[in-house]
């Protein structure tokens, strides 16, 4: 089966929250009927704050705005015990979260478990944002790590005369015929 072969993510924007059965549900159901599947593979919380936060994709420090820390420390963990009522469902296989940092995972790990554990935050890791410590925390967590646009901030290097440098250690080290495979082989050698 080709559907088996394929790894689907998709992205919840913020908290699911609400009545289980009449918004989180059917918002979800509305999701896979639009993208024609039965199930994905991983349902990320995206972003842990409101639904309707507008600002939010133009603005994330607006993650640390304490008004969005205290809806999110009020709702985590109806939020968590949704998407683990969704993957209970059958609409998704594994849970997990997306632009959240390690006060928020504390948070949420307060609630997972093995019935519900994080399988994944993914969150924007690149070479100049390793987040190197925050990595090794959520591995020793078992919760794989995806990092988000990856490649975006190259050309920024540029600006610094860093691209040239990282284009010529890509050049020196084997496998790697261009900057982005250099870093996508530093991603996957670091289990990202």
């Amino acid at each position: 089966n080709d559907r088996q072969s394929i790894f689907i993510t998709m992205k919840y924007d913020g908290l699911p929250v609400g009545d289980y059965e009449t918004l989180v549900k059917p918002r979800v159901l509305a999701m896979l009927t639009e993208t024609k599947l039965s199930y994905f593979d991983l349902l990320l919380i995206n972003y842990p704050v409101a639904q309707n936060n507008p600002g939010l994709l133009h603005d994330p420090a607006l993650l640390s705005d304490v008004q969005a820390w205290e809806y999110f420390i009020t709702h985590v963990e109806v939020a968590w015990k949704h998407m683990a009522r969704l993957r209970q469902d059958g609409l998704c296989k594994h849970i997990g979260v997306s632009n959240c940092y390690k006060r928020h995972l504390d948070e949420f790990l307060k609630y997972a478990d093995d019935n519900s554990p994080i399988y994944a935050n993914q969150l924007y890791i690149d070479i100049a944002h390793p987040e190197t410590k925050f990595v090794k925390f959520m591995q020793s967590c078992g919760i794989h790590v995806f990092a988000y646009r990856p490649l975006a901030y190259l050309p920024q290097l540029a600006k610094f005369q860093l691209l040239e440098i990282l284009s010529d250690v890509a050049k020196a080290t084997p496998g790697c015929s261009s900057v982005q495979n250099f870093v996508l082989a530093w991603l996957r050698s670091r289990g990202i």
